[in-house]
């Protein structure tokens, strides 16, 4: 795939890079909302271009957004790759049941519950924690446990930023 705010993996990040979340920390403590607005929009762009090609990240986080020269980056497809490598054994004549894959904080429903069929519509849910995160200073659900984490995302309306 070829797009400026993707990052293959077998590159890695320039020296220098950042997580978009200590970026928009800094941001956030500038009150610079505007510019935390714009790298939002730069992780927008690398998923839809990866959407376009049928690909679903499925663990977008803080952690797999880099800021370089001043565009954020999605890296890190691993899941992805794993979950295709998963699909493709299923097809070959082997066996198993839903898997929840991802990390808890950013998990859409349908991953918490291991639904075989997580679209893109994951990624968008992940990309609005992020968002949340980012603007907010704090994901939608906190805590330290991942099953009331996961349980959240399943029965809890988060706070609206206002």
């Amino acid at each position: 795939m070829t797009e400026p705010t993707l990052l293959p993996d077998e590159r890695s990040p320039e020296d220098g890079s950042l997580t978009i979340g200590a970026v928009c920390d800094l941001l956030r403590a500038e009150r610079e909302l505007n510019e935390a607005i714009r790298l939002l929009r730069n992780v927008a762009a690398a998923l839809a271009h990866a959407h376009a090609r049928g690909i679903v990240h499925r663990d977008i986080k803080p952690d797999n957004v880099i800021v370089t020269g001043g565009v954020a980056m999605v890296l890190d497809f691993g899941v992805s790759k794993a979950i295709a490598a998963s699909a493709q054994s299923l097809q070959d004549g082997l066996t198993g049941a839903g898997l929840a894959i991802g990390t808890p904080r950013y998990m859409a429903p349908e991953q918490v519950v291991g639904d075989p069929n997580v679209d893109t519509r994951a990624d968008l849910y992940a990309f609005g924690v992020l968002a949340y995160e980012l603007l907010t200073g704090a994901t939608p659900f906190g805590g330290n446990d991942p099953v009331k984490i996961l349980r959240a995302h399943l029965t809890e309306t988060p706070t609206p930023i206002g």
